[in-house]
């Protein structure tokens, strides 16, 4: 019933917050998109995300950039620390994104309302 399964719920993300640090990029992006796509906000398990992504943004691909960003957008979760550091991975990587990640990014910036003048112009 619903008791059990948000009971397994809980021990999954319990789970999955325990083993953070051995995720790498792909699998962390995939937390998030999953967080997001079922609409669980968990603002520890957010926290410890974005500080497993600040350490290792430069490993990040382009797609990854923007489905983390997105993901965090769609949860109504804004870490500026970590946004500055996707954007300027994103930046210093434009011509490795294809035309959906873009759009994806932008609308994340537009949604979270985080202003980055530099990464827009190029936008």
């Amino acid at each position: 019933g619903p008791t059990r399964r948000a009971a397994r719920w809980s021990a999954l993300v319990a789970d999955v917050h325990r083993g953070l640090s051995s995720l790498d990029p792909q699998s962390l992006t995939d937390v998030v998109w999953s967080l997001a796509v079922v609409g669980h906000r968990d603002n520890r398990l957010l926290a410890a995300i974005c500080h497993q992504a600040f350490q290792h943004i430069e490993a990040f691909s382009p797609s990854n950039l923007a489905i983390t960003s997105w993901s965090f957008a769609t949860l109504a979760y804004r870490d500026d620390m970590v946004m500055k550091r996707i954007n300027r991975q994103a930046l210093s990587r434009l011509s490795e994104f294809e035309a959906q990640s873009l759009a994806n990014l932008a609308w994340a910036l537009a949604t979270m309302r985080f202003k980055d003048d530099v990464l827009m112009h190029h936008l």
